[in-house]
């Protein structure tokens, strides 16, 4: 007994660090003393079993030991305060974190939330400064397209009127005179020929027994006019007259006015200008009436048409009566052939000069024939037929435009007045205006075609030379 508690003595004590097990014990000579043996001795296997479990605890302390160490440094304050928390991870991948950590995390979602909700609020108050200073942004979309509209509206008025601005100077290269056509119908309607034309239109032409609707009723308006003295009646009121007069009569022409540029139909009526000076310009005319006497389809009156306007031209616009020329199938004037025709074309443009007044007028059948350079609506070329067209052919409104109203010179007033079928657009002229009481302005005639040699800035005498090719 004395023996063992010495041997326990020795042995040191299992707190802090643990030492290495102690050597084994020597066995005592006193062998046969089989009770203090009992109480000394230990199987082998006993003792091996203890080393290997406090290895294995020991191998365990470390380990727990670098993992807290490796992932975050212990503080003993902390682990000492308050107990650990074992209901967290101790992994290595999520290390636990103290309560301080835990109260700098909470300390930094804080600060974030209210980061994102200045930056909120800054987004918004920019927003609506962007609102204040633009209006239209907080417009609702319904508004917004209502805009876009307008915009879209805007952009095309004002390509519109480039488009018109470039056709008008394309004209006015084109045909540098002033012409103003009136038709007696359109280019489908076919004019009448009246009987008594005293009864009917009661013009001061006692001598006339039939005259062509649409000249018989121009004349009326015109005289009417000047007897009143109105020298303000208008282009449009003048059409809407005569529209009246044939209702009036029972026909159903619609009068037109077409023109080389875009003229107010609302300005007064003119055949002479006022800024027309005598004795420095010239007042000319030619006159063509066909009654094709002894043909089928025989008129009777085209001759009293010329006769009646003449008489006009003389008596309110001042003509004098050796600068104009008629041409009629009466037997005492030159015949209106087509060679006749085209050569008094010719003459009337290279007598005429910058400044003058020239006044035309056909009175006699007009025709169509199939467009033949693809700048007719309709598919057809209207045509004025001469007195010998089964011979010579028609004349065509290409043809009229080359010789007649392409070659003419600059800032010359020319008027014309046709009264015949299908006259329309007979002189191809790049406006419009229709006198049925629907329209109030011109329109643009978009079938015009500009690229034509003769209507890209030819001189008059290569017009004059294409006449004479056409005459030939």
């Amino acid at each position: 007994m004395h023996s063992a508690s010495m041997s326990e003595k020795r042995r040191p004590s299992s707190r802090g660090k643990h030492p290495p097990p102690p050597p084994p014990r020597r066995q005592s000579k006193n062998a046969g003393q089989s009770g203090a043996d009992s109480t000394l001795k230990r199987p082998s296997s006993t003792r091996g079993e203890a080393r290997s479990a406090k290895s294995h605890a020991n191998d365990k302390t470390r380990r727990d030991h670098r993992s807290r160490s490796k992932s975050r440094p212990r503080d003993d304050n902390t682990r000492n305060s308050k107990p650990r928390d074992k209901s967290r991870s101790r992994s290595k991948s999520r290390p636990r974190s103290s309560p301080r950590n835990n109260n700098e995390h909470d300390s930094q979602k804080r600060r974030r939330s209210k980061s994102k909700s200045s930056s909120s609020r800054s987004k918004h108050q920019a927003k609506s400064n962007r609102s204040k200073s633009n209006p239209r942004s907080s417009a609702p979309q319904a508004k917004s397209s209502s805009s876009s509209k307008g915009n879209k509206a805007q952009a095309e008025s004002f390509n519109a009127k480039k488009r018109q601005q470039k056709f008008a100077s394309q004209a006015k290269k084109a045909i540098p005179a002033n012409v103003r056509m009136i038709s007696g119908s359109n280019d489908v309607q076919t004019s009448a020929d009246v009987g008594n034309i005293n009864s009917q239109f009661e013009l001061p032409n006692p001598a006339g027994r039939a005259g062509g609707a649409c000249t018989a009723a121009l004349l009326q308006v015109l005289y009417d006019a000047n007897d009143r003295g109105d020298v303000d009646m208008s282009w449009v009121d003048a059409l809407r007259e005569m529209r009246e007069i044939l209702h009036e009569k029972g026909f159903d022409q619609i009068p037109q006015l077409t023109s080389s540029s875009m003229i107010n139909v609302s300005d007064p009526f003119d055949i002479t200008p006022q800024s027309f000076d005598p004795s420095l310009n010239k007042q000319r005319a030619l006159l063509i009436g066909i009654n094709y006497k002894g043909q089928t389809g025989q008129l009777s009156g085209c001759h009293n048409d010329v006769h009646n306007v003449s008489q006009y031209l003389q008596e309110v616009q001042g003509f004098k009566e050796d600068n104009i020329t008629m041409l009629m199938d009466d037997g005492m004037h030159k015949p209106p052939t087509k060679s006749a025709i085209i050569s008094a074309f010719k003459r009337l443009v290279k007598q005429t000069k910058e400044g003058d007044v020239v006044f035309f007028h056909y009175s006699g059948h007009g025709g169509r024939l199939p467009d033949d350079n693809g700048d007719e609506d309709d598919g057809f070329d209207e045509t004025l037929i001469p007195l010998d067209f089964k011979k010579s052919g028609q004349i065509r409104d290409d043809d009229l435009l080359k010789i007649l109203v392409h070659p003419m010179p600059a800032n010359v007033s020319m008027t014309c007045l046709m009264d015949c079928c299908h006259s329309g657009t007979v002189l191809d002229l790049p406006y419009r205006f229709v006198g049925d009481g629907d329209h109030v302005e011109m329109e643009i005639n978009d079938r015009v075609n500009f690229t034509e040699a003769l209507w890209t800035g030819l001189s008059v005498a290569a017009g004059v030379v294409a006449g004479n090719a056409i005459a030939d």
